[in-house]
């Protein structure tokens, strides 16, 4: 999708978890030396359904920093409990350093955070994160170079 100083972002299709799991392989696998953020959008329906949420158990485990993001505001539209939504998800991920953000601000504010030299950015969805076009994504991966 777009490179910079040796440092590449990737677009995949997240259908499921072992799509979740053999993408960061593979690309864990193409650059042995690079570390990896892995952001997966998870939509709305999935993030509340906490028997689907268990098959991502240890699915992002590769991957040096991972990220769910799931779009809060349509959980709310469901009329669902959504304080609960992120330490489900964190809990059925298996992964304690797992981030899950809940708006496109805080998608923002972790890319803005990472120091992308040295790393690649895998982006997975079944959605479109909010209909956002992915290249915003890459250049605020790319922005401190």
């Amino acid at each position: 999708m777009a490179s910079s100083e040796g440092s590449v972002v990737y677009q995949d299709y997240a259908c499921n978890a072992d799509k979740v799991r053999s993408s960061i392989h593979a690309v864990k696998e193409q650059f042995p030396n690079q570390k990896l953020v892995t952001i997966i959008e998870l939509n709305s329906y999935d993030s509340l359904d906490s028997s689907f949420l268990l098959q991502y158990a240890n699915s992002m485990g590769e991957s040096d920093l991972s990220v769910v993001y799931v779009n809060i505001h349509s959980c709310k539209e469901l009329n669902k409990d959504i304080e609960s939504v992120p330490e489900n998800i964190k809990r059925s991920f298996n992964n304690p350093d797992l981030e899950v953000v809940v708006s496109l601000d805080g998608l923002y504010s972790f890319l803005d955070g990472v120091k992308s030299k040295g790393y690649n950015l895998l982006l997975m969805s079944l959605n479109n994160y909010n209909g956002v076009n992915l290249s915003v994504l890459a250049d605020r991966f790319f922005r401190d170079f």
